[in-house]
């Protein structure tokens, strides 16, 4: 059941401008501030949208299902898998749910979701504690959501990360290994992008080094690196492989929606490479 993929359409068939795709990576605090997080995100008008810490029908976001509120408010489609189910959140008989959404205007296929091997038993739920809000009981466990997005003529694989909070980099980098093993099943002429909140605790992290020396870029390499959260630390990433460059990487820090800032970037496809849009 939290392996099921939740999706929605509401792509309008809108075209990009040239062969540049905007992307936006942001955990949105479970989209507590729902109205400044739509109203940030349509200033952006992202092709390709992460977001992370996504309700849905939790009684913290008026039961709203946001990723289907957010794609119909932008004129996307988008897929939704499960993180957690938040046990202090539920009203009445359905579930309330956490989880990683990638919205955009393409068409997504082989959508997956990748629970990791490796979990902190910090969330776990336990007899002893109720199922209030302060005590986050959870059931379900750290995951990557992945799927093969086609744009056009453009076909991308796209994998949307929140790796542990709790615990060590040792925990996340085997985590993110995962993912990085998982790519590996696409041809070196695939554009990959890796994004999410990594949880990154140190500067330099190891975790960028993994992924730098698994033949991925990081979009805020010659641009905007500074921290994605107010006391400076850098959550948040984008990171490429294969034939794409990375342009105008920038962290929004003046955006106050959540208590992550937006980070956003633009890829810019080869010349091979033509875009129009198609919606579904």
């Amino acid at each position: 059941m939290l392996d099921t993929i939740r999706s929605g359409y509401f792509g309008t068939g809108r075209a990009t401008t040239g062969r540049k795709l905007r992307l936006v990576s942001w955990n949105i605090e479970r989209g507590l501030q729902l109205p400044a997080v739509v109203t940030f995100l349509k200033q952006q008008a992202p092709d390709i949208c992460f977001l992370q810490e996504v309700d849905l029908n939790a009684r913290r976001t008026g039961r709203a299902a946001l990723p289907a509120v957010i794609a119909r408010e932008l004129g996307l489609n988008y897929i939704y898998g499960i993180e957690w189910e938040e046990l202090s959140q539920r009203v009445g008989p359905e579930p309330a749910y956490q989880g990683q959404a990638i919205l955009s205007w393409g068409t997504f296929s082989a959508t997956r979701v990748i629970r990791f091997s490796a979990q902190s038993d910090h969330w776990r739920s336990r007899w002893y504690l109720p199922n209030w809000q302060i005590f986050q009981a959870r059931s379900g466990g750290r995951m990557a959501l992945a799927s093969e997005l086609t744009l056009g003529q453009a076909r991308l694989a796209v994998y949307n990360l929140h790796l542990e909070s709790r615990g060590s980099d040792q925990l996340r980098n085997s985590q993110l290994m995962e993912v990085v093993q998982d790519s590996w099943r696409y041809p070196d002429d695939t554009t990959v992008l890796v994004a999410g909140d990594l949880n990154t605790r140190r500067s330099p992290s190891p975790l960028r080094t993994t992924l730098l020396s698994s033949g991925f870029q990081d979009a805020c390499e010659n641009g905007d690196s500074r921290g994605t959260k107010p006391n400076g630390e850098r959550l948040d990433w984008i990171f490429g492989r294969g034939p794409a460059l990375f342009v105008e990487a920038r962290v929004h820090r003046d955006t106050t929606a959540s208590d992550h800032y937006p980070l956003t970037a633009s890829l810019v496809l080869p010349e091979h490479t033509p875009i129009t849009g198609d919606g579904r």
